[in-house]
Order: C-alpha cells, then sequence, then structure tokens
C-alpha cells in the first residue's frame, strides 16, 4: 500500500531461480494489506507470524508492527547479515501489548537502524502445531541382532538380521525373512510378529493413519498385515477371532512405500468391531501359499507405525525372599508345596490367559 514510505519493494527471483522473494530496498518502513481496506481477520485461533528476512550490509534491527483497529503493536527482532533469518512472533505477545487478535488487518515493517536492503520469504501466521494423542513406533532394524528377535517368527519362517544395497548403492539395515518349501513343520500361514503389546493398547488407534514399511523382495508376491485383539474370543484353534488384514501387492526389488490401510482392511474376522483394541501386529509374506522349490526372500525396512496407544504393563516384583517353610502333619491334605499332590491338577485349561508355570524358590531349592 502506498503509505509515503520511501522504500521500493519489489519481487525478485529467488537465488535457485525457483519462486520469488520480496526485496525492499532503500527501505525505511513498509505496510502489507493482510486484508482488503476496511476489513479484518480474525487471527485468534493461531500461534506466530512467522517469515524468512534477508538483511544486507551489516544486519541490524527491525520492528514488525501488526495493526488491529487503530492500534499499533510492535515487536522489535534483531537481523544477522547476509543469512536468511527466520522469525517466529508470538500472536499472543501481540495481545499482551494491547493487540486485538479478531481486528488484525495489517502488518508494518519499520527500519530503526542503519538497514538499507532486506528480502522477505515464507511470510505467514501459522496455526499451533497439531499434537497427536497417540505415539509413533519405528522399526529400523539398525541394530542387527539388537533389533530382530528370531523367536519373533512363526510357522517356519525364518527371521534374521541382514543387509540389503539400497538402488543408490548404499546399504539398508534389514529384517530379513525367508519362507521355505513344505516340510514339516513349515506352514503356508507363517509369518513374523512385528509388534506384540500388553492389555488394552492398540497399535493401530487410528486406522487412517495407514502402517507403512520399505520391502525387498526376490519375487512379486503379496503381504498380508494383520491387527489382532489377542483378548477376543477364540476359534477352535485358540486364535482370536478380533481381527483385521490388509492385503498389499509386491514386485520384484525394492517396494518404497508399502502402505497398509486398515480403514479399509481387506477382511476381517468373525468377532472383528471398529470398537476393539488390537494389540498386536504380524506380517504374512505370501500367506496361504508356499514356494514348490528353492526359498521366498524378504526383507524389511523401516515399519512406521504411526498411531499406538501404549498401556504400559505393571511392574512385577517377584519375590526377594525365600517362601516360608512348611512341614505338613500327618492328616494334611497338601495341594501344593514344591510340588503338586498326587491327582491335583494345578494348571487345568479354562480358557483363561493367565500363564502358570513352575519357577525355581529364590534359594534355588
Amino acid at each position: 500500500p502506498n503509505w509515503g514510505q520511501q522504500t521500493n519493494l519489489t519481487e525478485v527471483a529467488d537465488t535457485a531461480g525457483v519462486g520469488s522473494v520480496m526485496k525492499l530496498a532503500n527501505f525505511n518502513y513498509q505496510g502489507i494489506l493482510l486484508v482488503p481496506d476496511g476489513q479484518t481477520q480474525d487471527v485468534s485461533g493461531m500461534e506466530h507470524l512467522r517469515l524468512d528476512v534477508w538483511a544486507s550490509g551489516n544486519g541490524g534491527a527491525v520492528e514488525v508492527f501488526l495493526i488491529s483497529g487503530p492500534g499499533e503493536h510492535k515487536q522489535t527482532v534483531t537481523l544477522e547479515a547476509n543469512k536468511w533469518n527466520t522469525v517466529e512472533l508470538d500472536l499472543s505477545a501481540y495481545a499482551t501489548l494491547g493487540a486485538d487478535l479478531t481486528t488484525v488487518s495489517q502488518l508494518k515493517f519499520n527500519n530503526p537502524s542503519e538497514l538499507t536492503e532486506i528480502y522477505i520469504d515464507n511470510l505467514a501466521i501459522t496455526a499451533p502445531a497439531v499434537v497427536s494423542p497417540y505415539d509413533e513406533v519405528v522399526m529400523g532394524f539398525n541394530a542387527g541382532a539388537d533389533d530382530v528377535n528370531p523367536e519373533w517368527a512363526f510357522g517356519g519362517v525364518d527371521a534374521a538380521p541382514a543387509t540389503q544395497p539400497n538402488d543408490d548403492g548404499s546399504n539398508a539395515a534389514v529384517m530379513q525373512l525367508i519362507k521355505k518349501p513344505a516340510a514339516t513343520g513349515i506352514e503356508t500361514w507363517g509369518g513374523v510378529t512385528l509388534l506384540e503389546e500388553y492389555g488394552d493398547s492398540d497399535v493401530i488407534a487410528d486406522r487412517t493413519a495407514p502402517v507403512t514399511m520399505r520391502v525387498w523382495v526376490a519375487q512379486d508376491g503379496l503381504l498380508t498385515l494383520k491387527a489382532e485383539d489377542t483378548s477376543g474370543t477364540p476359534d477352535q484353534y485358540g486364535n482370536s477371532t478380533s481381527w483385521l488384514e490388509v492385503d498389499v501387492a509386491v514386485t520384484a526389488g525394492w517396494n518404497e512405500s508399502v502402505s497398509f490401510d486398515f480403514s479399509n482392511p481387506t477382511r476381517t474376522g468373525a468377532d472383528y468391531s471398529v470398537d476393539d483394541n488390537y494389540d498386536k501386529l504380524a506380517l504374512f509374506p505370501d500367506n496361504g501359499v508356499l514356494p514348490t522349490s528353492g526359498e521366498w526372500l524378504y526383507k524389511i525396512d523401516q515399519v512406521n507405525i504411526p498411531a499406538t496407544d501404549l498401556e504400559a504393563a505393571p511392574v512385577v516384583n517377584p519375590p526377594n525372599a525365600v517362601a516360608p517353610a512348611f512341614t505338613p502333619e500327618t492328616a494334611d491334605v497338601v495341594l501344593y508345596a514344591d510340588a503338586a499332590a498326587t491327582g491335583v491338577t494345578i494348571d487345568p485349561n479354562w480358557g483363561q490367559q493367565t500363564n502358570l508355570t513352575e519357577v525355581a524358590d529364590t534359594a534355588g531349592v
């Protein structure tokens, strides 16, 4: 706007030749209308006034005014010379100075120093950062054996740390899966558990946030990612019937971003509910089939599980003292003391999730 300033404002090409920046030459002051003259804008729900500023010469101070109604409200920034300075000014500070953030209309830049020329880009009024209520889990497998447990695999699939050349010649640390031809202990449903959490944890708490991973495969195929509520009603094999699966086709070589969208599952279990919490995530390579000869090779990298709601497992403190000595009388019926009495079943299968085992007493006796 023409406020009688001596500043000459022009748009010039950015150094890289991409886009443009504002050049303020012969700079004394410069106004900017945020809305058409006579109108105002409500920025009370926003957080910062941000901009990038290049200061020529020796650098110096610039006063940044936010104008609302008849009032001008100033914050001062000091710019380093001959570099881009990223400036973020709290709008709440302007409010403290008296600005009505519901009726903002203009900005003004004023030069109280010996600056003669500045450049401005990326001028914006920014909203507060959106903070996800969920936790992100990333599995990179960079620590090798410390990041890959062979016991995660099931159904005859082998899991181990490995490397795989990237397309640029560098090496990626990966979890290698091998699926073998039919033999004893080799199942068509073999795979690997990626995550299994405690209690009411939900590893796909936001179904609209896909689980992603990089995958290298030696052959075209199909990957199935299954989310399971392990507390669901069991089927005849003891497996939960509360689950959902997503299939994604992959092609030989690197598949840079394999995305599993649980908002649109490929199939669901008989007891599936959108309201269930899914505490387990398992990957099935080419589920339902086996190689007829040779082995099928899969290499998994950068598994990103973006929206987990994890419940911490309770702290368990086992006994730190030996169990009390017990000498039964002749007429006592001993149900358990170091070992079950004859005829007593201490662990009948009633469908419980409890894992009952016998462990050594603290004294080792």
